[in-house]
C-alpha cells in the first residue's frame, strides 16, 4: 500500500508540474508586426522602429517572422551596423539572424539572434528621416509619431 501511495504521489507531482501555469517571464512577447517613426522629447526622430500593431515597442522578432517589423530591423542592420549582406525583404531568415547576432555583439547585448526589448534598448536606429546618423534608443523617451 505504501508503494502505491508513493507511486501515485510521484505521478500526481508530475501531472501537477505539467499543468502548472508558465511564469510571466516565460510568456512570449508579441511579434513586432509594424514599424513607426518615433519622435523624442529632444526633437530627434528615429526612423522605422519595429513595434506591434498596438503601437508597443515591447515586442520581439525571431527567425521565421515576416513583415514590416522585420524589414525595419533589416534596414537598421544594413545601415547602422553595416551588415550589407542583409536584404530588407521582410523575411527573417538565417542571414538576418546571423547579422543580428553580430550587431548584438557590437551593441553589447547577448547575441541570441532575437530582437526584443533588451536588444532595442542597446541598439542604434536611423534618425531624422533616415538621412541622419544612427542614434541610440537611450537618448530620449520616445513616442510613436507616424506609421510606416
Amino acid at each position: 500500500m505504501r508503494q502505491k501511495l508513493i507511486g501515485m504521489a510521484a505521478v500526481l507531482g508530475l501531472v501537477g508540474t505539467a499543468l502548472a501555469p508558465a511564469s510571466p517571464a516565460a510568456a512570449a512577447l508579441p511579434t513586432c508586426t509594424r514599424a513607426a517613426n518615433m519622435v523624442g522629447e529632444s526633437g530627434l526622430w528615429l526612423w522605422e522602429v519595429p513595434l506591434t500593431g498596438g503601437k508597443s515597442t515591447n515586442c520581439e522578432l525571431n527567425q521565421g517572422d515576416t513583415g514590416d517589423g522585420v524589414e525595419a530591423l533589416q534596414w537598421v542592420l544594413n545601415i547602422c551596423y553595416k551588415r550589407t549582406e542583409v536584404n530588407a525583404d521582410g523575411q527573417f531568415g538565417s542571414i538576418t539572424a546571423n547579422a543580428l547576432r553580430a550587431a548584438q555583439r557590437t551593441a553589447g547585448t547577448p547575441a541570441d539572434g532575437i530582437f526584443g526589448p533588451n536588444t532595442r534598448k542597446k541598439f542604434k536606429f536611423r534618425s531624422n528621416g533616415g538621412s541622419g546618423p544612427c542614434s541610440p534608443w537611450t537618448l530620449s523617451p520616445w513616442y510613436w509619431y507616424e506609421w510606416d
